[in-house]
């Protein structure tokens, strides 16, 4: 991982550009990477969130992030273009450019977030075994311990199946070939 710390200038607009190759290819899966990192956030101790320990081995491995290997891969890609961006700053600015790259709106990105060597506690990150065993009412309590209302939480979970069946870097170019989503008859 990166240096801990405040990033010296990085010049974002051309990190931008220095993505575009990596969002053409994997765009679904930065997005992804992005998610899970930020959504360990837990509201009441302050903890958890973007802060790079989705790159930790044993995050990496634990249920619901699988396949974030090759987003990892682009993100270490352009912090060798970018020496002073850490990687939480890094996954982040990823996960914004690919939202673009889908279609939605510009995210501005402040940088400064610290990377971290520990994973959070384990079961930060609902998975569809936990929420499928428990029922609703454990997404819900993740959403609260996230600080989400419920209509956030709502609209995550809409949107996870995109990201899901996106993530294949064949179909995706495929989309990108086309010009739209809604050519493979949308979600």
């Amino acid at each position: 991982m990166s240096k801990a710390g405040p990033s010296p200038v990085v010049d974002v607009a051309k990190a931008r550009l220095d993505l575009e190759s990596g969002v053409n290819q994997h765009g679904p899966t930065l997005l992804r990477l992005a998610l899970h990192d930020a959504l360990t956030w837990d509201d009441s101790s302050r903890g958890g969130g973007a802060n790079a320990s989705i790159a930790v081995p044993l995050e990496l491995a634990r249920p619901g992030n699988g396949g974030r290997q090759p987003g990892l891969i682009v993100v270490e890609d352009l912090m060798a273009l970018h020496p002073g961006l850490s990687m939480a700053d890094a996954i982040q600015l990823a996960g914004a450019v690919a939202v673009e790259a889908l279609g939605g709106p510009h995210i501005p990105i402040r940088l400064g977030r610290r990377d971290i060597r520990v994973p959070p506690p384990s079961a930060r990150l609902p998975t569809y075994d936990t929420c499928s065993s428990l029922g609703p009412g454990a997404l819900l309590a993740s959403f609260r311990r996230m600080g989400l209302s419920v209509r956030q939480g709502v609209a995550l979970c809409g949107a996870h199946p995109f990201g899901r069946f996106w993530s294949s870097p064949k179909v995706w170019e495929e989309v990108r070939r086309q010009g739209t989503w809604h050519a493979w008859g949308g979600m």
